[in-house]
C-alpha cells in the first residue's frame, strides 16, 4: 500500500520508497504510511502575473462595492480554502465570463493556499484604499413631505 499505490506519499518520493522490514513496529509503520497526510505544503511565492490577477480581481470587487463582503467572506472560509478553491474550479464556466481562463486557473491555483487569501485580503484592502479616495460624491436622494398635498399621498419635492 505504499509507493505508486499510496495516496499520502508525494509523487518525488515514490521512486525512492523501500518497503519497510517485517519486524518493523505498528506505530511505526502507521506513522510512516501517514506521514505525508499531514504535511504543510510549501509557501506560496507569487509572481508577478499572480499579483496582477489579485489585483484585477480585487479592483472588480471594489468597483461593485463589494470589498467589505468579500473580506468577509474570504476571512470566513480561511479554515476551508482548499475546498473553496476546489468550489472555483466547478464554478469556471460561470467565471470566465469576468476572467480569462488562464487568469481564472491562476486564482484559483492561488487561492489553495493560505497565504494567497492573505494577499487577495491585502489587494483589496489596497484597493479599497485607493478608491476612496477618488469615490465621486453621489446626488443626496430626493426628500419626501407631505405637506402641500390634499389628498395626503407622499409628495416628493424637486431639488434643484
Amino acid at each position: 500500500m505504499h509507493g505508486a499505490d499510496c495516496m499520502f506519499a508525494p509523487p518525488e518520493t515514490e521512486s525512492r520508497y523501500t518497503p519497510l522490514p517485517e519486524h518493523t513496529s505498528r506505530w511505526k509503520r502507521l506513522r510512516e504510511s501517514v506521514r505525508y497526510a499531514l504535511a504543510m505544503p510549501p509557501p506560496l511565492e507569487l509572481s508577478p502575473a499572480d499579483r496582477e490577477v489579485l489585483a484585477k480581481v480585487a479592483s472588480m470587487l471594489v468597483r461593485r462595492r463589494l470589498g467589505s463582503p468579500a473580506l468577509m467572506v474570504l476571512e470566513m472560509s480561511r479554515p476551508i480554502n482548499f475546498v473553496a478553491s476546489q468550489f472555483l474550479v466547478f464554478m469556471k464556466p460561470f467565471a470566465t465570463a469576468l476572467l480569462n481562463t488562464t487568469e481564472y486557473e491562476r486564482f484559483v491555483r492561488i487561492l489553495e493556499h493560505r497565504e494567497g487569501i492573505d494577499a487577495l485580503v491585502q489587494a483589496i484592502a489596497r484597493g479599497t484604499e485607493n478608491g476612496a479616495a477618488t469615490v465621486q460624491k453621489r446626488q443626496p436622494p430626493p426628500r419626501v413631505s407631505s405637506v402641500g398635498c390634499g389628498d395626503n399621498k407622499t409628495h416628493v419635492e424637486s431639488t434643484g
